[in-house]
C-alpha cells in the first residue's frame, strides 16, 4: 500500500514544521467564570464563533465552553444559570506544529483550541477555518 501523501500549505511546505504562532487569532473573545449562559451565547453568535476560553482575572485558561455546552443550558432552561464548561481542555502552544493541531483537531473533534503561553495565559485561539484558510492560500501569497 502507498504511504499518504504528505500535507502541503501554500508555500509547498511540510506541515511537520510550520508552528501555528502566526496563523492564531490573537483577538480572543473569552468569559470569565462567572458569566451567564445567556451573556455567553450573545458573544458566541455576535462574533460567530465555536465557543469561548474561560479565563481567570489574569487570563490563565481554567476552561472552555462550547456551542454544543451552551445548547444543552438552554435547551435545559439555564439561560440565566452558571456557565457549564470543560475544565480539561485541550490546548496547545504558539510553537506546535500545524500537523500536530490539525491531528488533536480531528482525533478530538474539536472545532477551535486555545493558544497557551507555558504559565497558562491564554495568547490566541486556533480553529478550523483558520487552518482551512491557511490551506486555501496561493502559493507565495502574503
Amino acid at each position: 500500500m502507498a504511504a499518504s501523501p504528505t500535507p502541503e500549505g501554500p508555500a509547498g511546505g511540510d506541515l511537520a514544521g510550520c508552528p501555528i504562532g502566526d496563523l492564531m487569532k490573537t483577538e480572543v473573545i473569552s468569559v470569565r467564570e462567572s458569566v451567564k449562559v445567556r451573556e455567553a451565547i450573545a458573544l458566541v453568535v455576535e462574533h460567530k464563533i465555536a465557543g469561548l476560553p474561560v479565563v481567570d482575572e489574569e487570563n490563565h485558561l481554567i476552561g472552555v465552553v462550547s456551542e454544543k455546552e451552551l445548547l444543552i443550558s438552554a435547551a435545559s432552561g439555564q439561560m440565566d444559570g452558571p456557565l457549564q464548561f470543560c475544565r480539561t481542555p485541550d490546548a496547545v502552544t504558539r510553537d506546535t506544529i500545524i500537523k500536530d493541531v490539525l491531528v488533536q483537531m480531528l482525533k478530538r473533534n474539536r472545532k477551535w483550541l486555545p493558544v497557551l503561553s507555558e504559565e497558562w495565559e491564554v495568547l490566541g485561539v486556533i480553529a478550523r477555518r483558520d487552518l482551512l484558510a491557511w490551506f486555501g492560500e496561493e502559493p507565495g501569497a502574503e
